[in-house]
């Protein structure tokens, strides 16, 4: 469109020039006619005025064309100039941003106030944005919190083990095979066996049946099968159960004369399905007989890690995590401690080697026996400066956490030789505490553009439209110091 009105102009222009030269050539005409006409009419003796006055004539005529041409020149240079002023103003019309029409195409007042509104504009949004500017240049963090409601839930790993026996297995350094004295895995009721324990077979060792039981004790289904041995701890672990409605249990029961065992006592440790080393989570610790309800809640807890939050994402740096599988302030702070058993000692006991990332690194330095070695390990359990030197390398907090709760609600029962540990989740809400960014670039580009649209009406291609329309001025500038230059 803009280069039809250059060529219209340009015609024009031919057609004037055109006719302003029919012009000097009929007065030019008409100028010798009359010089003829006085020749003719003129005596002899006046030749020499009549040459004088003929050059008059020419001088007049050269006089004439010289303004004329100028004349031309100087409107032909503001035509250019004009021709240029509105293509500018008419690719400014077509912009988004406010007020560049008129800081092309107005006088010398307009352009600067109106640059001043553009500039000020811009400015007025760049604070209006400042906070989100700087959420996201500052790496700020929020917590969401959502509940997501599952179809079915599978039981975390859930290792028992008899207290006394696994506070033997802690300080055992002579790598002898522990006395251990499995239970035995069952089928028929441990309720009627413990009322009657010679009946059953009893002969000193425990009998344990697992089984899934339906909320109201209707339907249970043995799952024996989910049940693992330890080799070198009197534990074992359940694992590999999952269940499909809520307040449905998984009971583990457990018949044995206490009066003729030690292991009044039991530990308990609930730890995700993945974890492998029981000990990283805290023990829960109950009398061996009766029933207890064991509700089960469990939170998944996660931390972008840097520059946001510092953070242990895996198993992390073998420096924090001496053990197999995920970080845990836990695993960490015990890795922390025996590997300076180990350096002090010689040995650590087996129950922990085998749990190690590289056990190879735990080759026993000398033969250490029993005495000797838990001797030595009480040194360092009272050592305080080595309990402050692993809490404060064991500060971090994992990338990823599965934190589980235990609520645990005991009936006595008046049935002596029965345990019964019923692990339930009575509802299948899972909560999941995600850490997000305040503001992701998204947001940022979101936020800033609205507040530069509403103050200037740009955009990103306003942007675009804005070099272009510069662009132009300057090769304009380029082309004008040229010419005079020329």
């Amino acid at each position: 469109m803009r280069g039809d009105n250059l060529e219209d102009q340009i015609h024009s222009l031919r057609r004037l020039i055109e006719r302003q030269s029919l012009r000097l050539e009929e007065k030019l005409t008409s100028l010798e006619d009359e010089v003829k006409e006085i020749k003719n009419r003129s005596p002899s003796g006046g030749g020499q005025a009549n040459q004088g006055f003929i050059g008059d004539v020419y001088q007049q005529k050269g006089d004439i064309n010289m303004e004329y041409l100028t004349d031309l020149e100087a409107k032909k240079a503001s035509t250019e100039e004009d021709s240029v002023i509105e293509s500018h103003k008419d690719f400014a019309e077509g912009l988004t941003i406010h007020g560049l029409s008129r800081i092309a195409a107005g006088g010398t007042a307009a352009k600067v106030l109106w640059t001043i509104l553009v500039i000020a504009s811009f400015i007025i949004a760049v604070l209006i944005s400042k906070e989100h500017w700087s959420a996201f240049l500052e790496h700020d963090s929020r917590t969401s919190t959502k509940i997501v409601s599952q179809s079915k839930v599978p039981i975390p790993a859930i290792t028992i083990c008899d207290h006394t026996a696994i506070a033997n297995e802690r300080r055992r350094f002579s790598g002898e095979p522990p006395p251990v004295k499995r239970p035995t895995l069952v089928d028929f009721s441990i309720v009627d066996c413990a009322r009657n324990l010679t009946a059953c077979g009893y002969n000193g060792t425990t009998f344990v049946r697992v089984q899934n039981i339906s909320a109201n004790y209707a339907r249970a289904s043995p799952q024996n099968h989910l049940v693992k041995f330890d080799e070198t701890t009197d534990c074992f672990t359940i694992t590999g159960e999952v269940l499909e409605m809520p307040s449905d249990v998984l009971s583990y029961q457990a018949a044995a004369d206490r009066r003729l065992s030690s292991n009044e006592w039991t530990e308990l440790y609930v730890n995700s399905v993945d974890e492998t080393f029981f000990e990283s989570s805290e023990a829960v610790y109950w009398a061996s007989e009766g029933f207890y309800y064991v509700n089960i809640e469990k939170k998944i807890i996660t931390r972008l890690g840097l520059p946001f939050t510092e953070c242990v994402d895996g198993s992390g740096p073998y420096s924090l995590n001496k053990f197999k599988g995920n970080y845990s302030v836990m695993k960490c702070q015990k890795g922390c401690f025996w590997e300076a058993v180990f350096e002090k000692c010689g040995q650590i006991p087996a129950m922990y080697k085998k749990h190690m990332r590289h056990p190879e690194k735990f080759a026993n330095k000398t033969f250490v026996d029993d005495e000797t070695g838990q001797a030595c390990l009480s040194i360092l359990e009272n050592d305080h400066a080595l309990t402050e030197k692993c809490d404060n390398l064991c500060e971090l907090d994992p990338c990823y956490d599965e934190d589980i709760k235990l609520s645990l609600f005991h009936n006595p029962m008046k049935l002596d030789h029965f345990l019964e540990l019923a692990f339930t989740f009575q509802s299948f809400l899972l909560e999941i505490v995600a850490e997000k960014p305040q503001y992701t670039w998204q947001d940022l580009f979101a936020n800033f553009g609205g507040c530069l649209g509403l103050m200037t009406g740009s955009s990103i291609l306003s942007i675009i439209e804005l070099i272009i329309f510069f662009g132009l001025f300057f090769a304009n500038f380029l082309r004008s110091k040229k010419k005079n230059n020329s």
